[in-house]
């Protein structure tokens, strides 16, 4: 268990109910002013080369927070080499740095060998 100090910005992945996925774990938004990041909703993804930029991005089995996340052992070997590589642990996710290769686009999901990633955690490369 952990706190956030008062007036601490930080960046929500994934919300369930009123739970939000910080890269420490989750938080109560009841308890917080978060607001939704406008300025993702505008941007257009394409198909092509991404750089994870999140701590750990989950892997999901279709493009949305409503479908599973995937566990380490259900990722692709390169993947898991570069994360072992990048992290030293094997989290169940991308962690940050991973280099994937999107062959398909929905929304701001992207298709990659393991599953589907939330772009708006990546950048282009």
């Amino acid at each position: 268990m952990g706190a956030f100090s008062k007036g601490t910005i930080i960046p929500i992945y994934e919300i369930k109910k009123n739970w939000g996925k910080t890269d420490g774990g989750w938080v109560c938004l009841d308890y917080t002013s978060y607001k939704y990041n406008t300025e993702n909703t505008s941007k257009k993804y394409e198909v092509g080369r991404y750089k994870v930029t999140a701590n750990v991005l989950t892997v999901r089995t279709g493009p949305g927070t409503n479908y599973n996340w995937k566990k380490f052992n259900e990722l692709t070997s390169n993947a898991q080499e570069q994360i072992v590589k990048l992290c030293g642990y094997k989290p169940n996710g991308l962690c940050k740095g991973v280099i994937c290769d999107v062959s398909k686009i929905s929304e701001n999901w992207g298709k990659i060998p393991s599953g589907w990633i939330c772009l708006d955690y990546c950048e282009k490369v």
